[in-house]
């Protein structure tokens, strides 16, 4: 456990900003948030529980991820995605204290919830990872484009996206690709199928 004064300062900072990483659980055992679970009790704050449903050893190494402050939140949700696809470890469901919104994926919504990273950020690592090249998905890692970008740039063809990236034009492209989109949308608005 934390010392007193650092306990009172995560309490201090819960109940301004509220819990930013649910606490989770397996079978009713903490694995990961005394601290959390205590400050919140402090703070007199609500504690979000997750369950955990993967093996216990991916549990330390995807906590890892949300603890690297020195991460972009584009670089954690690649890196929570990464792991989640290498090791296809399965995360935490989302228990009756902490439901899924409507109209959310739960794989999003929980991988958000552990990593403390937006489910839109999950969902557009997600397909970088899933279609995006190797070169896209390095450049997204090292924050030479965005993850907008980047998850725009991923629907092309690897080979295209490849050059996009050697080139430096993905920025560009996916600007060209969502302004197209915009237009696509605004004619069928006006012109009905």
């Amino acid at each position: 456990m934390l010392p007193p004064e650092e306990l009172q300062k995560l309490a201090d900072d819960i109940g301004k900003n509220g819990l930013k990483y649910p606490i989770v659980i397996h079978k009713g055992t903490i694995l990961d948030g005394r601290n959390r679970e205590k400050a919140c009790e402090i703070a007199g704050v609500a504690p979000i529980y997750v369950e955990w449903c993967g093996d216990a050893s991916d549990l330390g190494i995807l906590s890892e991820i949300y603890r690297r402050h020195q991460l972009t939140k584009q670089q954690q949700a690649i890196a929570a995605v990464e792991l989640l696809e290498s090791k296809k470890t399965s995360i935490p469901r989302v228990t009756s204290e902490n439901p899924v919104p409507q109209g959310q994926r739960k794989t999003s919504f929980a991988l958000a919830q552990l990593t403390g990273v937006t489910r839109d950020a999950i969902e557009k690592a997600t397909r970088i990872i899933k279609q995006g090249d190797a070169s896209l998905i390095l450049a997204a890692k090292n924050m030479k484009v965005s993850l907008d970008a980047a998850a725009i740039v991923a629907t092309l063809e690897k080979d295209v996206q490849r050059e996009l990236v050697q080139k430096g034009l993905v920025k560009q492209r996916a600007k060209e690709m969502r302004l197209a989109s915009k237009r696509s949308t605004r004619i069928s608005k006006i012109m009905p199928p």
